[in-house]
């Protein structure tokens, strides 16, 4: 998600070439697979991608994605897999221990809940357990881990008392974000008037700028604001560091290059970067009359990528994706 949109399609279509479904083309392009690789990957592999891989290897998630990522493995039927993984087989890295003896969830715990971490952990850990049969053990996993249950007895005190710990956060947090569902939830009608006008384009419910509560949101999650990063100046910007490929900022632009300028979006989610270009940057004035552009804001990267808004540098990395380092 952190590489401009034509960037994160092309990396897809190279694993689709050679993990996907041999027969299928991708981009016109056949799927060939390597006698051997490794994918290091994101959970973007988690869905939409049709992978299919012999072993994974994965750090501890909620249980429900555990089995998510192990639906690609022997995804497709291939005669041809090593003898010594003719059976899917998915390896949990097991996290580290805190001074008490419960698990360390690390990084983890920043990206998932570590309550829901926690009992994913025992749940996958119960009775020594060492394989998992889809999709006879999916209901009673995830009922072990999302169900509102008391802590088991059987568990030892430094389990116990991580538990309860984890849960009241966990209980806290779910308070939280059902308040602020309620913020949003669409009223019923009161009135018959036609509510399908002009004005509607316009209405602050389409514009991340506004105040959280006034969006219409379908899901809790961080603010996210779309960049589509040029190269060059207002007078002369172009798509490419080459400047081969001009854009004109001036003119309603049509169907291919919205396509074109989409293709160089990317989606900024840190509230503090967010702030900067709020208060820095800047939008086009023309694409306010295109659905797909109107809340886009402008990135003019010189012919190394790179952009200084407010108090951030940011970068677009062929490797990296998109790199922010904080100015001191």
């Amino acid at each position: 998600s952190q590489y401009l949109y034509k960037d994160r399609q092309a990396r897809e279509e190279r694993c689709l070439r050679q993990f996907g479904k041999e027969g299928d083309t991708v981009d016109g392009r056949p799927v060939a697979r390597p006698r051997r690789a490794v994918l290091v990957s994101t959970q973007i592999i988690e869905q939409s991608l049709d992978l299919d891989f012999d072993l994974m290897i994965t750090e501890l998630a909620p249980v429900d994605l555990i089995l998510q990522r192990a639906g690609r493995l022997h995804r497709h039927n291939r005669p041809d897999r090593p003898a010594s993984l003719s059976r899917p087989q998915l390896w949990i890295l097991e996290p580290d221990t805190k001074d008490n003896g419960s698990p360390h969830f690390g990084g983890s715990a920043y990206v998932y809940d570590p309550h829901v971490l926690l009992r994913s952990f025992l749940a996958l850990k119960q009775n020594d357990r060492t394989t998992v049969a889809v999709p006879d053990d999916v209901e009673p996993l995830v009922e072990a881990v999302y169900e509102d249950r008391d802590c088991p007895e059987k568990l030892p005190e430094h389990l116990r008392d991580e538990w309860q710990r984890t849960r009241s956060a966990w209980k806290k947090r779910a308070w939280k974000d059902s308040v602020q569902a309620q913020v949003h939830l669409i009223s019923d009608p009161i009135g018959e008037d036609n509510i399908i006008e002009d004005f509607n384009v316009q209405l602050e419910e389409d514009d991340p700028s506004v105040n959280l509560s006034l969006q219409a949101l379908t899901r809790l999650s961080r603010p996210t604001l779309s960049v589509i990063c040029l190269y060059g100046t207002d007078e002369e910007a172009y798509l490419d560091s080459g400047h081969s490929q001009p854009v004109n900022l001036t003119q309603v632009p049509d169907q291919e290059t919205i396509r074109m300028l989409l293709a160089n979006s990317i989606r900024i989610s840190g509230k503090p970067l967010i702030d900067a270009i709020y208060k820095h940057g800047a939008q086009i004035r023309c694409w306010a009359r295109c659905a797909l552009l109107r809340h886009g804001w402008l990135f003019l990267l010189d012919d190394q990528s790179h952009q200084s808004i407010g108090d951030f540098e940011v970068r677009i990395d062929a490797t990296c994706g998109l790199v922010v380092k904080k100015i001191v």
